[in-house]
């Protein structure tokens, strides 16, 4: 019965389950911390696994950062994100306005 209980919590972090809102939530916390954001656009989190968590986030920078700057940005949210939650080792990080984020999931 132990077993049971155990693999029935287990299995979804297993078939793509997105993170625990208290992660999620931490995430937001560190990105709203940077200089430079105006917006996070979306957040999506999926287990590859039970401790294998992928990140996708879009932000929306301001326009006065150069491209050295949002890279910079970038990898300081990457190294930051994995020093906190060290089973997210796959982090991809967009660039994008959040006008164009609202076009292209059909937002007018």
């Amino acid at each position: 019965m132990r077993v049971k209980v155990f693999l029935s919590e287990r299995v979804p972090r297993l078939i793509g389950e997105g993170a625990a809102t208290k992660v999620v939530s931490q995430i937001c916390e560190i990105v709203e911390q940077e200089a430079g954001i105006i917006a996070i656009n979306e957040i999506l989190t999926m287990h590859m696994g039970p401790e294998d968590i992928l990140l996708n986030l879009s932000i929306d920078f301001t326009d006065n950062l150069t491209s050295l700057e949002v890279e910079a940005t970038i990898s300081r949210l990457e190294s930051v994100i994995k020093a906190k939650h060290n089973h997210m080792q796959l982090i991809f990080i967009e660039a994008q306005s959040i006008a164009d984020h609202h076009r292209n999931i059909g937002i007018s």
